[in-house]
């Protein structure tokens, strides 16, 4: 759970970035600020300083190392664990490395999903309010759903969503889609997720699989899809789909927490001025 490394009392800050890092896989200085709520100075600084815990620039780049985006992104660095990176954040959590060094091929993935996590804070929702599941956390979390009902569970033929969310009281499974997997990679999400959830019998949860991508185009095939897919189950998972930015106002809908605060914070104004 990310947030749990912020301002963590036994970390140094600059370890605690280590953390964030580990947790998103990979992230630009304005999304782990928008995160972390620290400045991009205070990264920026971080960052130098755990890069001098290598001597030469390949061992530095063991620790943190920098893909620059292309010309037209205005050559943004997106920061990323290396080995020894990864190895430190481990040791930290006590346990052995589960993550691999995240592939350059997937930096849009990587900074699309951390986006709908952007969203959220810079629309007002708080840090104390969300909970946060990476991949490996979203799948630890359904083994343990597995477990608790007595089902052996194998995560190798298991659906690894992007993210889980939970904001208020409201469940959310996360999926970023960067229009690059063909049909049948898609029904193949769209058919595990459905015996997944059937099988735990967590359609009662009513988490939604909230579905971002990058286009109107891309969003209204996904839908088609899907439709075309759920027809083969007699009963299957709500999904939800959307172009970037417009899953904000779904997720901070008028059930959330967020428009509860709004209303309760109003009443309170209300109370006082009586």
């Amino acid at each position: 759970m990310i947030f749990n490394w912020i301002n963590h009392p036994a970390f140094r800050r600059d370890e605690q970035l280590l953390a964030v890092l580990y947790e998103l896989g990979m992230a630009t200085r304005k999304q782990i600020s928008v995160i972390s709520g620290w400045t991009e100075e205070q990264i920026e600084w971080s960052i130098k300083r755990i890069r001098k815990w290598g001597k030469t620039k390949e061992e530095r780049d063991e620790w943190i190392k920098c893909h620059r985006l292309p010309l037209k992104y205005n050559r943004i660095g997106v920061f990323t664990l290396g080995r020894r990176g990864i190895q430190y954040v481990a040791d930290m959590m006590n346990q052995k490395p589960r993550r691999k060094e995240a592939a350059k091929g997937q930096i849009f993935h990587y900074l699309g999903l951390n986006n709908i996590l952007c969203r959220l804070l810079e629309a007002g929702a708080e840090r104390s309010e969300i909970t946060w599941l990476s991949t490996l956390e979203a799948l630890d979390f359904l083994g343990f759903l597995y477990e608790s009902k007595g089902i052996e569970f194998n995560p190798a033929n298991s659906i690894r969503p992007d993210a889980r969310l939970k904001i208020g009281g409201r469940y959310f499974w996360i999926e970023f889609d960067n229009d690059t997997e063909g049909p049948r990679q898609l029904e193949k999400k769209f058919h595990e997720y459905t015996t997944t959830l059937v099988q735990l019998d967590q359609l009662i949860d009513s988490a939604p699989i909230v579905w971002v991508t990058l286009s109107l185009a891309r969003r209204d095939y996904l839908e088609k899809l899907w439709i075309a897919t759920r027809r083969r189950f007699d009963r299957f998972p709500q999904m939800e789909f959307f172009v970037q930015g417009d899953e904000t106002d779904f997720l901070l809908s008028e059930n959330s927490f967020l428009a509860q605060k709004q209303s309760e914070n109003h009443s309170k104004t209300t109370l006082s001025a009586l």
